[in-house]
C-alpha cells in the first residue's frame, strides 16, 4: 500500500463529514449518466466563459456560436449519442446559399492548422474533433477552440 493511500483512508475515516463526502463522490462517479450530464453542463459553461466575445446559444443540446469572420458558419459543441467512444464533438455547421464558398474557406483554415483537419465531413456539417474523456478535458477543449477562433479570425 502506498503511503498516500494510507493517508487518504485515514483522512476519510477521520470524521463523518469526510466519510459521507467520499461515499457521495464514489456514488456520483460510478453513475456514468449523471457524471456525463454534469460534465456536459460544465463544458458548456467553460465555453461560454472562455469565449465571451462569441455569444453562445443552446438549442436541443447543441451549444453553438456564429463565427465572426465566416458568413453563416456556426461553431458548435454537442453530444453525438450514436458515437459511444467519443460522444462529445466540436465542429462547424454551414448554412445558407453559399455553403460551398464557406466550406472552401474552412478547408483553407484547416490547412493552416497543422495536423488538425476535420475528422468527419458530411455536407454542411464538419466534425473538427471528437473529445475524449481525459483529465485535461477542459484545457484541451478550450485550447483547441482558441486555435480555431484564431485561425478563423485571420
Amino acid at each position: 500500500m502506498k503511503s498516500t493511500d494510507k493517508q487518504l483512508i485515514e483522512e476519510i475515516y477521520s470524521n463523518k463529514d469526510k466519510f459521507d463526502a467520499a461515499n457521495d463522490f464514489v456514488e456520483f462517479w460510478n453513475d456514468k449518466k449523471q457524471r456525463n450530464a454534469a460534465l456536459d453542463e460544465a463544458l458548456k459553461e467553460k465555453l461560454k466563459e472562455a469565449f465571451k466575445e462569441n455569444p453562445w446559444e443552446e438549442e436541443d443540446g447543441v451549444c453553438y456560436c456564429l463565427s465572426e469572420s465566416l458568413d453563416n458558419v456556426f461553431v458548435f459543441y454537442c453530444i453525438d449519442s450514436n458515437n459511444k467512444d467519443d460522444p462529445r464533438q466540436i465542429g462547424f455547421y454551414v448554412q445558407g446559399e453559399k455553403q460551398q464558398n464557406e466550406l472552401n474557406k474552412l478547408e483553407k483554415i484547416f490547412n493552416k492548422i497543422q495536423n488538425r483537419g476535420p475528422v468527419k465531413k458530411e455536407k454542411s456539417v464538419w466534425i473538427w474533433c471528437n473529445i475524449n474523456d481525459t483529465a485535461d478535458l477542459f484545457k484541451d477543449v478550450i485550447e483547441g477552440l482558441k486555435v480555431l477562433f484564431d485561425a478563423t479570425s485571420k
